[in-house]
């Protein structure tokens, strides 16, 4: 059985229906991970319903283990705060997000800077550091395992919790989200493959040739992929097959038709 914990009435009083869940104040922390645990998507609310039921393994909740209601995470609620007017994507959608930068693009400040009174007062209490600034509070250090894993494969991939909601602060505030691409579109870059492929293999009888072309329309079809998606915001979500039937099919028929060659 699934229940949720709401926080200790010693922080936050249940109010008069009982249920701080449904305080302003108080978000859920999950963070949306992908099947190889990177964090590529931004989620605002979860279907509680329906997270229950995938948990359960596709099975109905019981009645009275659960109610159906969304509920807000900890960045939605901070967009709120910020601009109430700004649009946020539903629970049900997981939008790609645009990262507003690599791990360490908000730069963290440590608590000791925060506690130590000279640096607090030369650096923070006489200036006007935090003005009009959004603070997130969180864990900072690898010891305490709030480290997640991104894009990114320079100045490392993981990026702490915190780092992450900022960045889904950023996202809905500026709309910073890619628009994939659907199963059509997909699908018609998957025949698109297959026909270029079989027009290389008909169209160049020189196996040196048939592969350099392929290798060279391989590489334009990652540059025009990076370019939709850094210029246009637009996720074409249907690379590798593409590639790998374009490459694995010249490259394996050219081998083929060479060892069935008879002098």
């Amino acid at each position: 059985m699934i229940s949720l914990i709401p926080p200790t009435s010693s922080l936050i009083e249940p109010g008069a229906t009982g249920d701080s869940l449904s305080d302003p104040r108080v978000g859920l922390l999950n963070l949306r991970t992908d099947n190889d645990g990177v964090v590529r998507r931004a989620m605002y609310a979860v279907d509680l319903h329906a997270f229950v039921a995938a948990t359960l393994g596709g099975n109905t909740p019981r009645s009275g283990e659960t109610e159906t209601r969304n509920l807000p995470s900890a960045a939605e609620r901070a967009v709120r705060l910020i601009n109430p007017s700004a649009t946020i994507p539903s629970s049900t959608a997981h939008p790609l997000m645009r990262y507003t930068g690599p791990p360490g693009t908000f730069e963290p400040i440590s608590l000791k800077r925060l506690i130590d009174p000279e640096e607090w007062r030369t650096q923070f209490a006489e200036t006007d550091f935090f003005r009009d600034k959004f603070v997130v509070i969180g864990p900072g250090s690898a010891i305490l395992n709030d480290l997640h894993l991104t894009p990114f494969k320079t100045r490392g991939s993981k990026m702490t919790s915190s780092e992450v909601r900022l960045n889904q602060i950023n996202a809905a505030l500026h709309e910073g989200f890619y628009a994939e691409s659907s199963q059509t579109t997909n699908r018609s870059v998957l025949l698109a493959a297959g026909m270029t492929m079989i027009g290389l293999l008909l169209g160049l009888r020189n196996r040196r040739a048939r592969i350099f072309a392929t290798l060279a329309l391989s590489a334009c079809f990652v540059a025009g992929v990076l370019w939709l998606a850094d210029s246009q915001g637009y996720m074409l979500t249907a690379v590798v097959t593409p590639l790998a039937i374009l490459n694995g099919g010249t490259i394996l028929a050219s081998l083929a038709f060479t060892g069935n060659a008879r002098p």
